[in-house]
């Protein structure tokens, strides 16, 4: 017991020694360092130590270094260049042009050179000892203080601009400017060289000219007709009327490069307020009545087709509940403000896409042709497209469902709900060279699913009612928010304009 306490004893003292030696040897190191330095600080340069002129005799190694560094402040403070550029002039003074000196390097020499068997000097040596400091400059603070204070200098490019006139589908242009650009490191490298010559006189600022994203000529090879679509509308003057309104809206847009355009965004909900008025649309998917801004999806299926050709991107587009009659299978596009269907387009060239839209004729209560053009960037020499449309599947509907009634005379027929297929259809976008096929890609798809017809019919004795069976649906899917082909199977709702 007591062996192991003796042990245990032995293990403490040896710990404590251990620490109290590092301890001593920590503060030996700092007392080293601040006895060193308190050394270089009381001791003192003799007569013979002079530096950039000034004698150091009698000053500590600090008190040499602090005049020195004040003279150095002093005369860099007192020297400026005028930087010049197209009239405009900017000053940079002292700390600004980057010079640094080696004041710490010279004393640290001095102290050396006037060594002998004690630090700084014997009196006994008498040799003068004549030394001189450096300036240099900074290369990196000189090109920063170029660049902030001579930024004015720097002037963006303008690009060349088309004024499109929707109404006579003409281009007026203006021309573009250079750029011009600081070269803020080429100015600092050679206004180095002349500073450290002693050179301080004006200095002309490096610059750079560049061009714009495009120029005039550039421009006008670019805003070409690259698409046109027409369609023929009917002679109802309501539903005419809501196409003319569309027309307005789309007429004279112009979008940008990788910009959209959201038919739902940029015509808002369809309101009297606004002028539009009942006319035939969709309803319930299964039947047409008047409803306000029937006839708008005329608009937005002929442009479709034109942005089709234009190969533009095709965002987001929805089919009709049954194909239309003024448009191809499969190449419609209805809009709905409540289930949100809409027809957005995207710019994928470099260059502003123009649409212009409008009816021909100035009468709207007779048929009328819709006509929509797209100026812009026209395909390589030697590339054109082809759209085409097929279709995959005919679906044929459940025999009519037949309603009898009293209200009819014996036999006589009134249809309330019109037969019609359904049909599966796809559309593809093929590019030639010079007529030979390179490339094809699908655009979308669409589903119009099958219709039963209803018939009302006057009752007569020997009348049998046909039962009404509902049609097999795909399960409706949710779209993506920007699919880029169009869903199978949409949604039907109230309000589809045919």
């Amino acid at each position: 017991m007591r062996e192991r306490k003796h042990q245990s004893e032995l293990r403490l003292f040896l710990v404590n020694t251990s620490i109290i030696v590092i301890a001593v040897c920590l503060l030996s190191v700092v007392c080293l360092t601040t006895i060193a330095n308190d050394l270089k600080n009381s001791q003192v340069f003799t007569s013979n130590i002079v530096v950039d002129g000034v004698p150091l005799s009698g000053m500590t190694y600090q008190e040499a270094k602090v005049l020195l560094e004040k003279r150095f402040s002093e005369n860099i403070n007192a020297i400026s260049v005028k930087l010049k550029y197209a009239g405009q002039a900017f000053t940079l003074k002292g700390q600004e042009l980057g010079f640094i000196s080696n004041i710490e390097e010279v004393l640290d020499s001095a102290a050396k050179l006037g060594k002998q068997s004690s630090p700084y000097a014997q009196e006994a040596s008498q040799e003068a000892h004549m030394l001189n400091t450096e300036l240099t400059i900074d290369l990196d603070v000189l090109q920063q203080s170029i660049e902030n204070s001579c930024a004015s200098v720097n002037v963006e490019p303008v690009n060349a601009e088309a004024i499109f006139n929707a109404a006579t589908r003409t281009f007026t242009y203006k021309d573009g400017k250079k750029g011009i650009r600081l070269e803020a490191e080429q100015t600092a490298v050679k206004l180095c060289e002349r500073l450290v010559k002693g050179d301080f006189s004006d200095f002309e600022l490096i610059t750079s000219t560049y061009d714009p994203e495009y120029t005039l000529s550039e421009l006008k090879a670019n805003t070409v007709k690259i698409a046109e679509y027409s369609s023929i509308t009917s002679n109802n003057y309501n539903r005419n009327n809501n196409i003319q309104l569309m027309c307005n809206y789309v007429n004279g847009i112009v979008l940008q490069p990788n910009e959209i355009l959201s038919i739902n965004e940029l015509v808002g909900e369809r309101t009297a307020d606004k002028g539009f008025l009942p006319a035939p649309a969709i309803m319930d998917g299964k039947r047409l009545e008047n409803d306000l801004g029937g006839g708008i999806c005329q608009l937005s299926g002929t442009l479709y087709n034109a942005a089709l050709w234009a190969n533009m991107n095709i965002v987001e587009r929805w089919p009709h509940s049954w194909p239309s009659d003024y448009l191809e299978i499969g190449l419609d596009s209805t809009l709905d403000w409540n289930t949100k269907k809409d027809l957005k387009i995207q710019n994928m060239s470099d260059y502003p896409i123009y649409i212009a839209a409008w009816l021909e004729k100035r009468d709207l209560s007779a048929s009328n042709k819709l006509n929509v053009e797209i100026y812009g960037q026209p395909l390589p020499e030697g590339v054109t497209i082809d759209i085409r449309s097929e279709i995959l599947e005919t679906i044929e509907p459940q025999p009519d469902y037949k309603k009898y009634v009293s209200t009819l005379k014996p036999g006589q027929k009134k249809v309330i709900i019109v037969s019609r297929k359904g049909y599966r259809t796809c559309v593809w976008r093929d590019f030639y060279y010079n007529g030979i096929l390179i490339d094809s890609e699908i655009i979308g798809t669409s589903y119009y699913r099958p219709i039963q017809g209803e018939v009302e019919i006057g009752i007569t004795p020997e009348s049998t009612p046909t039962p009404y069976i509902e049609p097999t649906r795909e399960p409706e899917p949710t779209p993506e928010p920007e699919p880029t082909v169009a869903p199978l199977d949409p949604p039907q709702a109230p309000g589809e304009a045919p």
